[in-house]
């Protein structure tokens, strides 16, 4: 829930994007400010989703607060009535499930590339060693790998990737 006098922060990170031309919106949710999950909002098929790695919550609050927030937001750009027909989902058991109490920040960012290509959650704890070293890669290079995500689990390198503009950008010597 977005708390009073917080709004107007928070339309400040969408101001200018219509989030309703969008095919999927991603939000991280930091529960209980130790617990990372994540919301999906796929507007194709008119369902919000919610992942969390660790079971710990449905996710039933979360969920209602941003049909809330979407209605609202709906309103705001005077559309009309906010459509009928959407859809909740919490955690379910495709979910990848984690069995440490660090690896929820890397189940959410995985889950979210996974899901914006439309790719099955297919990922494990016992993958998350090559993914750290995937999204290290991805930063190091300012570019998230644009693959097939059921190949990240093989991709150790991305050639083509080209390194990021602050490291290309020293001086050369004469």
């Amino acid at each position: 829930r977005v708390k009073e006098g917080e709004e107007e922060e928070l339309k400040r990170w969408h101001r200018n994007v219509d989030v309703f031309s969008l095919s999927k919106l991603f939000v991280p949710i930091c529960h209980d400010n130790w617990h990372w999950t994540l919301i999906m909002v796929d507007f194709d098929n008119k369902i919000i989703r919610y992942f969390d790695s660790g079971r710990y919550t449905d996710g039933a609050m979360y969920l209602r607060a941003m049909k809330e927030w979407l209605q609202k937001e709906w309103r705001a750009s005077q559309q009309g009535k906010f459509p009928s027909g959407w859809g909740t989902l919490g955690t379910t058991r495709d979910t990848p499930k984690q069995k440490s109490n660090c690896d929820c920040g890397l189940f959410l960012a995985f889950s979210a590339n996974y899901l914006s290509f439309g790719a099955p959650l297919d990922f494990s704890q016992d993958d998350m060693a090559h993914l750290r070293r995937r999204m290290t890669i991805d930063i190091l290079h300012a570019k998230i790998y644009e693959g097939s995500p059921a190949k990240q689990k093989s991709v150790t390198w991305a050639p083509q990737l080209e390194p990021a503009a602050e490291a290309s950008s020293k001086p050369s010597k004469k």
